[in-house]
C-alpha cells in the first residue's frame, strides 16, 4: 500500500503511479492515475491487462494488486506520489514527488500433490462399462490448477509416449 502521510493543505490532490524494476533493470511504468483519478496503463498492462490493480482505500492510501504472482513479478515496486495544490489565484501546482519502494520475492510453491493410482489387471466382458478413476490428493488452494492425461497401452504395443 502506498500510504501517503502530511498532505501540505485539505484541498491537496495527488496523482499516484506505480513503477516496477525487476533487478537492476530500468523503471518500467505499471499504471498511473492522475490527480483527477484518471487510470493510465503502463508498459506492463499492454499484454498483462488483467494482472494489476490500484484500488483507492482512502483519500490518502492506495494499493497496488498483483494477481496470479509469477517468478517474473520479483523486484522492486515503487509508489510515486505528486502533491498538487492550489496557490492564491486559484492556479494548480505539483509540489516535488515522493516516493516509496517494495522490494518483491517470488518463491516457488510446494508441490504437496500426490497421485493416488491402483497399478492392477482388470479382465471385464467385451461391451462392459469400464470406469478409471484418477485422485489427486492435494492440500489445493482456490487458485490451483491441474492438467491431466491420460494414456492407452494396446497389449500388443507396450510403448509408452
Amino acid at each position: 500500500a502506498c500510504q501517503i502521510q502530511g498532505a501540505t493543505n485539505s484541498n491537496s490532490q495527488f496523482a499516484v503511479s506505480w513503477y516496477f524494476t525487476p533487478s537492476e533493470m530500468g523503471n518500467t511504468t505499471i499504471l498511473k492515475m492522475d490527480r483527477y483519478h484518471i487510470l493510465e496503463n503502463g508498459e506492463m498492462m499492454k499484454n498483462r491487462k488483467h494482472k494489476f490493480q490500484l484500488i483507492r482505500q482512502s483519500a490518502d492510501s492506495y494499493k497496488l494488486v498483483i494477481l496470479q504472482t509469477e517468478f517474473g513479478d520479483s523486484g522492486k515496486h515503487y509508489c510515486v506520489v505528486e502533491e498538487w495544490v492550489q496557490d492564491p489565484n486559484n492556479k494548480w501546482y505539483a509540489l516535488p514527488q515522493q516516493s516509496a519502494e517494495t522490494q518483491l520475492i517470488i518463491r516457488a510453491t510446494e508441490n504437496n500433490v500426490r497421485v493416488l493410482k491402483n497399478n492392477t489387471s482388470v479382465r471385464i466382458p467385451e461391451s462392459n462399462d469400464f470406469i478409471v478413476n484418477c485422485t489427486i490428493d492435494s492440500d489445493i488452494q482456490a487458485m490451483s490448477h491441474f492438467s491431466v492425461t491420460w494414456y492407452y497401452q494396446n497389449h500388443e504395443d507396450p510403448k509408452l509416449p
